[in-house]
């Protein structure tokens, strides 16, 4: 019999999930419906049973997302979880940085090779005036166009966005030497398309990694759009109002042709 097992037939109120072991027919059924639908319950709620029961001896209680442990004496949590849970910054992005990528675009169709581009992040909201710029390359001849204004709820994002649209930590990964910590805010602006907008920073709050993450049907049609930030190239120092504002001589007052998709946001 399993640890699990065994805890489950002395603390009916603890579920402990464990990996499942196929000795039979019938035991791979019970196990796979077992392990579909196991939880953990926390450290203390783990330790108020055992000890109720008097059963303060307990070895070792295994499971995610919550590790437990016991050497003869009071459960804890494990020091792994516990630096892990401490080293998971808020996802709070300067007031004011600029920033050069590299961009990835796969447009409507399953085969062939995506494009890549270079383009810059200029972000400033910690002025007396928001203001942000988004550089993807060059066209020519020049274009400029307008999605919103701001009365129609369109401006440059807070710098705790993420938080605010209460997202999501889906993973962590490394670039380099700097540990990414990738957030997923499921309010995405194209909500026909896509499923979050993914955000990636490390402890800093410098971005790594931004993505827009489709829904399975345009995925599979090729659909795909991904920002790396260049960390050599992160700058936190004022830049100049030029950078912000337009060129002269262009006329932005055309409606961008693409921004009903953009403007279905929740």
């Amino acid at each position: 019999m399993t640890l699990a097992a065994k805890l489950r037939l002395t603390c009916p109120q603890i579920r402990v999930g464990n990996h499942p072991q196929y000795e039979s027919l019938t035991s791979r059924k019970r196990n796979r419906d077992y392990y579909r639908t196991f939880t953990c319950a926390s450290p203390a709620r783990v330790h108020e049973t055992l000890v109720a029961m008097s059963m303060p001896r307990l070895l070792a209680v295994v499971g995610l997302p919550w590790c437990t442990s016991a050497a003869f004496g009071a459960l804890r949590p494990t020091t792994e979880v516990q630096e892990q849970d401490q080293e998971v910054p808020k996802p709070i992005m300067a007031s004011r940085f600029h920033v050069t990528f590299k961009e990835y675009t796969h447009g409507l169709k399953p085969w062939g090779d995506g494009t890549y581009n270079v383009g810059s992040l200029h972000y400033d909201v910690g002025s007396d005036v928001a203001r942000t710029v988004w550089s993807h390359g060059t066209l020519s001849p020049p274009q400029c166009c307008t999605i919103g204004s701001w009365s129609q709820g369109f401006g440059p994002l807070r710098p705790d966005w993420l938080l605010r649209s209460n997202a999501t930590l889906v993973s962590t990964f490394k670039v380099g030497n700097r540990t990414c910590y990738e957030w997923a805010s499921y309010h995405p602006g194209d909500r026909f398309t896509m499923v979050s907008d993914n955000w990636s920073l490390d402890a800093k709050g410098v971005p790594c990694v931004y993505e827009d993450k489709f829904n399975a049907v345009f995925r599979r049609l090729g659909l795909a759009h991904k920002l790396t930030f260049d960390i050599v190239s992160y700058d936190t120092a004022p830049e100049t109002d030029d950078i912000f504002a337009i060129p002269k001589g262009m006329d932005c007052s055309r409606p961008c042709p693409n921004k009903k998709g953009w403007c279905k946001g929740g």
